[in-house]
């Protein structure tokens, strides 16, 4: 029981007391109301329902969990703690903390307010590799991993990301979009994981007086984009919503529609609202088409696919502003 609802309970006991003595004893409502007030301010006892204490577990487990890194790690590099993350990586101590401040913090702060409702329990370890020989020496030394990607992943069964910083932090944003998103919704379909992650691999961090908010940029994965349309190789909506896994040959044009599906759904102001729904409804709307109607108010998938279609042409002759241009992500 937490300690609000701890304290809640209490409360709705004075409440249930409070009535009865006023409905049974009407003519000794102040003399047995002081009674109960005095009863209620002796020294308190230990509470028969103790809130759980969930921010020192986590904290306490982040601890376990960095000290067997640095046992592993030996002098390959430092490790910090910062709750729920445990950052290591071949730069001082320092530096890790520097980039946890300014460029996973604010992120994984701006996809709580913006998606996400479920708060970690369970620590998130970042493998920050300043360059390729670290981060394919890390990723065998700790996993035996050969890297297929040169940007970075996500081991799911261990909470843990590793990125290669010698291509760019857009790694960052796209494997911290996986692992708090395995909390929060970790039965979204392939497309809507991978075009979230891929959206905040280039992204504007808006802090305003109504909060954080993020805006994706334009310029993430916009050749592979850009060749998708010279080509007419688009795929269907119907196709890319229920689509799973693609070759490894075709990852990377299924990841860009996906990603520009997710930035067109954040420009028209419909993404959070999306994303919410369609995690209530994934049991019975497992690819998110029928939430995906609903919130734009179309009776056609059809007819989203015409008006995506529609906005990726013009996106594709509108110059790109200066925020897009000096985006984070180089692919």
């Amino acid at each position: 029981m937490s300690q609000l609802r701890y304290t809640g309970y209490w409360e709705q006991i004075a409440s249930h007391a409070v009535r009865l003595i006023c409905s049974e004893f009407p003519g000794q409502v102040s003399g047995l109301l002081l009674l109960l007030l005095c009863v209620g301010c002796g020294t308190p006892t230990e509470p028969e329902f103790p809130a759980p204490a969930t921010v020192v577990d986590i904290e306490v487990e982040c601890q376990r969990v960095a000290q067997r890194l640095r046992d592993e790690l030996g002098n390959r590099g430092e490790v910090v703690v910062r709750s729920p993350f445990v950052l290591a990586g071949d730069e001082t101590a320092d530096g890790l903390i520097v980039r946890y401040q300014q460029e996973i913090e604010p992120l994984a702060r701006a996809m709580r307010l913006s998606y996400f409702e479920m708060v970690p329990d369970r620590p998130i370890t970042f493998l920050l590799c300043l360059n390729t020989a670290s981060y394919h020496d890390l990723a065998r030394h700790l996993f035996a991993d050969e890297p297929v990607s040169k940007w970075g992943y996500y081991k799911p069964a261990r909470r843990t990301v590793i990125v290669n910083l010698e291509h760019g932090v857009a790694g960052i944003g796209h494997e911290l979009t996986h692992a708090l998103m395995d909390f929060d919704f970790p039965t979204a379909p392939f497309w809507f994981r991978e075009g979230l992650a891929a959206l905040h691999e280039s992204v504007f961090v808006r802090e305003t007086a109504a909060g954080t908010s993020l805006e994706g940029l334009r310029k993430g994965r916009w050749k592979a984009m850009q060749s998708l349309l010279d080509n007419d190789r688009l795929l269907t909506l119907e196709a890319l919503l229920t689509a799973g896994k693609p070759s490894t040959g075709r990852a990377a044009r299924r990841y860009a529609q996906a990603r520009f599906f997710c930035l067109f759904l954040q420009q028209n102001q419909q993404l959070k609202t999306y994303y919410q729904r369609f995690k209530r409804a994934s049991s019975v709307d497992p690819h998110g088409i029928r939430t995906l109607l609903e919130v734009l108010g179309k009776q056609h998938l059809e007819d989203v696919d015409r008006d995506f279609r529609h906005w990726l042409e013009e996106l594709s002759v509108t110059p790109a502003r200066r925020a897009d241009a000096a985006s984070l992500d180089a692919r």
